[in-house]
């Protein structure tokens, strides 16, 4: 609790400093829709609603689909913590790729790409980079993994100091600190996020919000992904462009409502509209500002509109990090309501924003015990399996360099990747053993209902298989090279429950 308070103590007393001298980001950006600011008079009225203005996007399908019509849910990891480095690469090899697939079952990996590695000087593009991108993505499309791009930022860029290579984003060239100090906070209080709340740090954020003051700095980041676009639109394991990494407020903290629906609309609309500029196809994955929603709060971005032809192609990313767990040490069930939370309005954000749902990243970083971790893990996962349509973890590592194969058993669990229809709900049993899948049919949709199942894991004695649907009315095939279970269902039947649990021994 007393580095809870120091926190905030140091927050307020710094963002304050901000915003008493001239702070940029103190003067609202160019709202997305400026017919919404009466709404925000009704700002002092704090209920459960995740925003105030009365914007609300046409009705959508919760769920990513494949060409076929199939609803997607993806399972992966970040591709990978040890890109940031001086090459802006993972340190991993295409055996690495396969490994995920293989092994581990994952369909999906957020990749991770950086502004300072794309455009070093402004304006100039290091093709070089992308190509080694390029040559990465090959290998994790080539293994059956589908992959999000990841513009990746900690602490702004690795410019702002040379004491601690805990930083990357920005190239030095877009890192305006107007002379603001950098405070080690990281070093001096033990936790590397610490040194958001330094001044040069909140600085350099206050300038690149404020379109007013600084439009070259947003216009240049825009003009970077439609060249990151341009160039992957038609990769075929590239489903889509993760515009930043946990933006932070910097002194917009201070007002976070307004800074949402102000700054932070106006600036995700504006990187929605120049991608569309070059690529009407892909998905464009947009984060909440990490500070609050990591934890569970909720986020206030308007409405944001998707100006390709066709219905929207738009998903919510949040991340989920419980602060309660950073301060206690570990999960205590009975007092950290996070993950209610984080379901709650992560919920209600992405049906406001008529987006799918998907966690960009998820991890428990501190635990009491080996038990301890297992059970927020179990908790988390029978959460996103409720509300998301799926997951990336942090990071590749754990599966890849841990030797914790408890862990690594719960998170690589069975799970459908493609249904033949649209959801209703899905999870895995791990006391069981049980895999239960529930869909409702839907028109237009063609092939199979795909199930990943972790056979070594899950199933060493054998499985089998119950479909709800009229006897001989519906077929399966198994692939023992991909550990896929392929089951085609009843287009008569309304709605099809399909169970795999394991063999009787």
């Amino acid at each position: 609790m007393a580095r809870l308070l120091l926190f905030f103590s140091l927050s307020f007393l710094i963002l304050l400093l901000g915003c008493s001298s001239g702070d940029p980001g103190s003067s609202p950006g160019q709202a997305q829709d400026d017919d919404d600011d009466d709404n925000d008079d009704d700002n002092d009225n704090d209920n459960d609603n995740d925003n105030d203005n009365d914007d609300t996007a046409a009705p959508a399908d919760p769920y990513i689909r494949d060409e076929q019509g199939r609803a997607m849910i993806l399972h992966g990891c970040n591709f990978d913590g040890n890109a940031k480095g001086d090459s802006g690469l993972p340190q991993r090899t295409e055996a690495d790729a396969i490994e995920l697939a293989e092994v581990w079952g994952f369909n999906f990996a957020r990749y991770l790409i950086f502004w300072a590695r794309i455009e070093p000087t402004a304006g100039v593009y290091d093709e070089d980079y992308l190509d080694a991108v390029a040559e990465r993505l090959d290998w994790l499309g080539d293994a059956g993994i589908t992959v999000v791009l990841d513009m990746h930022q900690d602490l702004w860029g690795p410019f702002i100091t040379e004491e601690w290579g805990g930083s990357d984003g920005a190239p030095e060239w877009a890192t305006i600190t107007d002379g603001w100090p950098y405070i080690p906070f990281s070093q001096m209080l033990g936790g590397w996020a610490f040194d958001y709340l330094s001044p040069a740090v909140i600085r350099a954020f206050d300038n690149f919000w404020s379109y007013d003051r600084h439009p070259e700095l947003q216009d240049h980041y825009a003009a970077m992904w439609a060249h990151v676009a341009e160039r992957f639109r038609d990769h075929p394991a590239v489903l889509g462009y993760d515009l930043m990494n946990e933006a932070w407020q910097g002194s917009g903290l201070l007002r976070y409502r307004d800074f949402d629906q102000n700054e932070y609309s106006a600036y995700n609309q504006r990187l929605i509209d120049a991608i569309r500029q070059v690529d009407a196809d892909r998905w464009i994955f947009y984060e909440p500002t990490a500070f609050l929603t990591n934890q569970g709060g909720p986020m206030y971005v308007r409405v944001l509109d998707d100006p390709r032809d066709g219905p929207n192609r738009l998903a919510y990313f949040p991340h989920l990090y419980p602060l309660p767990i950073e301060l206690a040490g570990g999960y205590l069930p009975e007092v950290d309501h996070t993950l209610d939370s984080w379901e709650r309005h992560g919920a209600a954000a992405a049906e406001r924003q008529s987006a799918p749902l998907l966690a960009g990243e998820w991890s428990m970083l501190s635990y009491f015990d080996d038990d301890n971790h297992r059970l927020w893990v179990n908790e988390a996962l029978r959460m996103l399996e409720r509300v998301s349509g799926g997951w990336s973890y942090w990071d590749c590592s754990s599966f890849q360099e841990s030797a914790d194969a408890t862990f690594q058993a719960m998170v690589a669990a069975s799970y459908p990747r493609r249904v033949a229809g649209t959801p209703v709900s899905y999870g895995y049993d791990p006391a069981a053993g049980a895999l239960t899948l529930v869909f409702d049919e839907r028109s237009g949709v063609s092939g199979p209902t795909e199930i990943y199942l972790a056979v070594s894991r899950d199933y060493p004695a054998g499985w089998t298989l119950e479909v709800s649907d009229p006897t001989g009315a519906w077929s399966s095939d198994w692939d023992e090279d991909a550990q896929v279970l392929s089951v085609w269902t009843d287009p008569n039947t309304p709605t099809h429950t399909i169970i795999v649990a394991p063999a009787a021994r």
